[in-house]
């Protein structure tokens, strides 16, 4: 009995183990697919969460470099600003020294003008000062001169009154012509006297000094146009008389000795007339051929000595052209 319990309890501690042990092994082998099932979940949900992390760092860093890049355009644009600012500035303080030389060159010119002006305004004071003295010297001046012209009015009025008292004392001056003679000189004489100009502009005298300024004009004119005359006719005769003597010496140059008359047919023409000589035509003689001019008598100008040897000869052209039989 005790050893079938022994056997029992062997079988059943056995069954039990074997029992454990298959537990054990079913748990094993569990536990291994719930960790194989739990690491293939963790691995999935790592690299969704990786993914998803790297997905939301890339938009979170992106977002970073997009501010980061406007902060650095912005910085720039700053660092730009401020580069122009302090640019301006230093011009600012350029120009600020330049306004404060010229002001100070300004004050200084202003003084000078200040300087001069109250030179002027002093030179000025002394003008006046000089022409109130002036004033009055010229006002004292005045005073002694009316002074001495009313001394000499009287003295010339007493000599006036004494040359009238005279003359009516003597017998030649008893006319009335000596009288108005001496009454004339003694008020044209006169030193202030008015009498002269009003006489002088009356228009009696102006129509008498015109009249006399017409008669002078035309007598000048008149002159003028006679001794224009008279040198056009010297001239003239000089021009006649020198053309009549060359024509004459020219004439009897080129007239042939052998020949009485001319006769009245063209072939005698061309018979009888002789070669034409160079100094017939409108070209310039020889020195030699020309006649010498008479003393007494200017030598004329090439021109006219030109045309007083063209026109010299008075032969028709018609008369020595020679003509072929």
């Amino acid at each position: 009995m005790i050893a079938t319990l022994n056997s029992s309890m062997m079988d059943f501690v056995r069954g039990q183990q074997a029992a454990e042990t298959q537990f054990v092994a079913r748990s094993d082998i569990a536990f291994k697919q719930l960790s194989q099932q739990y690491e293939m979940r963790m691995n999935q949900f790592v690299h969704t969460f990786e993914e998803s992390l790297s997905g939301r760092m890339d938009m979170v860093f992106a977002g970073v470099l997009t501010r980061q890049q406007e902060i650095l355009v912005i910085s720039d644009e700053l660092y730009a600003r401020w580069s122009d600012l302090t640019y301006n500035a230093y011009g600012l303080s350029e120009s600020f020294s330049a306004l404060s030389s010229q002001v100070t060159k300004s004050i200084a010119v202003v003084d000078v003008l200040n300087r001069q002006a109250v030179r002027i305004h002093d030179t000025q004071a002394n003008a006046l000062r000089s022409a109130a003295g002036l004033v009055e010297t010229f006002d004292h001046l005045m005073t002694t001169t009316n002074r001495q012209l009313e001394a000499i009015n009287g003295t010339a009025v007493a000599i006036q009154e004494s040359l009238i008292a005279q003359s009516r004392g003597n017998g030649i001056w008893d006319g009335w012509d000596g009288r108005w003679v001496i009454n004339v000189a003694g008020s044209f004489l006169h030193p202030d006297s008015t009498l002269l100009l009003s006489v002088l502009n009356h228009p009696a005298f102006g129509i008498l000094f015109g009249f006399m300024g017409f008669v002078c004009s035309t007598l000048c004119h008149t002159l003028a146009t006679l001794i224009s005359m008279l040198l056009c006719f010297f001239l003239s005769s000089k021009v006649f008389i020198w053309k009549l003597l060359s024509g004459s010496s020219l004439y009897s140059l080129s007239q042939p000795k052998d020949i009485k008359s001319f006769p009245a047919s063209s072939s005698a023409y061309s018979l009888q007339t002789p070669q034409p000589r160079q100094y017939l035509h409108l070209d310039r003689p020889p020195p030699s051929t020309l006649p010498l001019v008479p003393p007494g008598y200017r030598r004329l100008s090439s021109r006219f000595a030109l045309y007083a040897n063209s026109s010299a000869s008075r032969i028709p052209e018609r008369l020595y052209r020679t003509s072929n039989p």
